[in-house]
């Protein structure tokens, strides 16, 4: 690909996907923090530190994938975003209900993260962002 197609290329990118796709980096940012913060939170857990550090290693990297794909103009990239978004709905209605024993500080990273995934999920559906899944890129 030359530089004249990647600069075209880039021109057709819409600022809410792009915005959305930095919210969803930040959003993985925050659930490798809220991973880490709930592991030391149970430092005398060893289970529980393992099982915190793999979460959010793993969310977070689902988080930093589907940006990605969205970034490509594929279209599934944004239904997952919605879907893994609804997941994070639950999770945190049931850390808020007292379902899960965290700490205070795991909760508040919760609550930022599903800010910053509500964002980013109405940044895809927006008018801009759906010109551009249509494309199919």
């Amino acid at each position: 690909m030359s530089e004249v197609d990647l600069k075209v290329d880039q021109l057709a990118l819409p600022d809410t996907v792009a915005k959305a796709a930095r919210l969803m980096w930040v959003g993985a940012g925050l659930e490798l923090v809220a991973g880490s913060v709930a592991a030391l939170s149970n430092y005398h857990h060893p289970s529980a530190v393992i099982s915190g550090l793999i979460t959010g290693a793993l969310v977070g990297g689902i988080w930093w994938l589907v940006a990605r794909t969205c970034l490509r103009g594929r279209a599934v990239g944004r239904v997952l975003a919605s879907v893994f978004f609804a997941f994070n709905t639950v999770g945190l209605l049931q850390t808020v209900a007292g379902e899960f024993h965290v700490g205070p500080w795991v909760v508040v990273v919760n609550i930022l993260s599903w800010i910053v995934g509500l964002s980013a999920v109405l940044l895809l559906w927006n008018h801009d962002s759906s010109e551009y899944f249509r494309r199919g890129r």
